[in-house]
C-alpha cells in the first residue's frame, strides 16, 4: 500500500499541526486475506516556536527558539483484507529529525532521535479495483505507548510530554 494524505498531529504541549503525509506498507501474504510486513510513514516538516527567554540577556533582549521536526514512524504490521476492505494494526517506533534555530543567529546541528514506541491501525476501502491494482481511501491513527526515551534509550520522566497522536486520511494504492 502506498498512501498520500493529510495528517493532523495532536497537541503535544506545543499545539497541533497539519502536514502532508506519505504512508507505505510492504507485506507478504501468508494465507488468503492475511499478510505480514513492515510500514513506514513520514510527513512534511512541522515547526513551532518556544517561549521567549529573557534570562541573561540585555534589557529588552531575549532569545526565542524555533523547532523544526520531520516525523517518521517505522513498524511491523499484519494486514487483514476481505472484499475491498482492509485493516492493518501495527506496532513500531517514532523517530524525529529535528533542527533548532535561535533568533540570535545560531542553530544546533540536525539530529535524529528515537522518541517513543507507537501503536497504530490503518484501515481502508478499495473504490476502484481490477484483478491486480486497487485505488481507495485510507485512514491511519497512531498513538504513543511509552514515554519519551532519553539518549540512552531508557524512558524519560519528561513532565512536558503529554502524549503524541496523529490521524492521517488520504488516498491509497494497493497491489
Amino acid at each position: 500500500m502506498l498512501g498520500l494524505g493529510v495528517t493532523t498531529i495532536g497537541d503535544t504541549g506545543y499545539g497541533s499541526a497539519q502536514a502532508a503525509a506519505l504512508d507505505a506498507l510492504l507485506a507478504y501474504e501468508i494465507a488468503p486475506h492475511i499478510a505480514i510486513g513492515v510500514r513506514f510513514s513520514t510527513a512534511t516538516p512541522t515547526s513551532w516556536t518556544g517561549n521567549p527567554d529573557y534570562d541573561g540577556n540585555l534589557p529588552g533582549d531575549y532569545e526565542q527558539l524555533t523547532y523544526r521536526t520531520i516525523p517518521i514512524d517505522l513498524g511491523l504490521t499484519a494486514v487483514f483484507s476481505h472484499r475491498g476492505f482492509w485493516i492493518a494494526p501495527w506496532v513500531g517506533e517514532h523517530v524525529s529529525i529535528s533542527t533548532l534555530t535561535s533568533n540570535l543567529g545560531y542553530s544546533d546541528p540536525t539530529m535524529a532521535t528515537a522518541d517513543f514506541a507507537m501503536l497504530g491501525v490503518s484501515v481502508g476501502v478499495d473504490l476502484l479495483a481490477d484483478d491486480r491494482d486497487k485505488l481507495g481511501l485510507y485512514a491511519d491513527y497512531r498513538h504513543n505507548i511509552s514515554g519519551l526515551h532519553d539518549m540512552s534509550g531508557a524512558n524519560d520522566s519528561n513532565a512536558d510530554f503529554t502524549g503524541w497522536t496523529a490521524l492521517t486520511v488520504g488516498i491509497a494504492y494497493r497491489r
